[in-house]
């Protein structure tokens, strides 16, 4: 819809406000209107072009994480297949692959690629691609930077400093940035209407979780814990 409504400003009158609050912060979304606009394709042709190269990025961005941290060509390759396979990720409204395209899986292959540069040892790189994956997909992006910035840290001790000091100036834009007031008009407490909206996204507040929720998120701590072990021990 929000790419449909950048095409046919006519459209969605009524829901223009819901649509534009994601909307504003995805550059994806204008970047395929104007395909749209540029080679008169319609809307499904376009978003069917841009879910194959979602999936190629995403294939592709295994297969170098893969080639990173496993020893095999053949071992690569069955983790690409194994991303291959759908699941949803418990208590949220997403799935480890979707079947139509989204932007967050392309987010999601940058970030990937990443973490693969960051095994490399190419630092700059991986904080680029992270940089690229929040231009995609903002909250995406901030995960995987968490995790690169993390990871940067641990594998370079003699960098640390500078990593710290990236950190800290970049949390010192942020605090500016909102106490300049420039997201005053987004930093507001929902009304009754818009948590109308959101009645059946349970999964937005924590809070709201049960014990067997957090259970199966702490699931992947101790799996991971497991694997590292296994690898250490190989």
């Amino acid at each position: 819809p929000a790419i449909m409504r950048r095409v046919d400003t006519s459209l969605f009158p009524r829901d223009r406000v819901l649509i534009a609050v994601q909307d504003d912060l995805l550059l994806i979304n204008g970047l395929l209107a104007t395909i749209v606009l540029a080679t008169g394709l319609s809307v499904p042709q376009v978003l069917f072009g841009a879910y194959l190269v979602m999936l190629l990025a995403v294939a592709g961005a295994g297969w170098l994480f893969g080639r990173a941290v496993l020893e095999t060509r053949w071992a690569a390759v069955a983790l690409v297949l194994a991303m291959s396979i759908r699941h949803r990720v418990p208590k949220t409204g997403v799935n480890t692959l979707e079947h139509y395209f989204h932007p967050r899986m392309i987010a999601f292959a940058f970030g990937t690629a990443g973490l693969a540069t960051l095994v490399r040892g190419r630092t700059w790189v991986a904080f680029a691609l992270a940089m690229g994956a929040g231009v995609v997909h903002p909250t995406t992006g901030i995960w995987f930077a968490i995790v690169i910035g993390g990871g940067a840290l641990i594998a370079s001790p003699e960098q640390r400093r500078r990593w710290l000091l990236l950190a800290l100036a970049c949390a010192v834009a942020a605090i500016g940035v909102l106490y300049s007031g420039a997201l005053a008009d987004r930093l507001v407490v929902m009304d009754a209407d818009w948590l109308h909206s959101l009645a059946t996204k349970d999964y937005l507040f924590p809070n709201q979780w049960s014990a067997s929720t957090w259970l199966q998120h702490a699931l992947y701590v101790i799996v991971i814990a497991i694997s590292l072990r296994a690898r250490r021990r190989l």
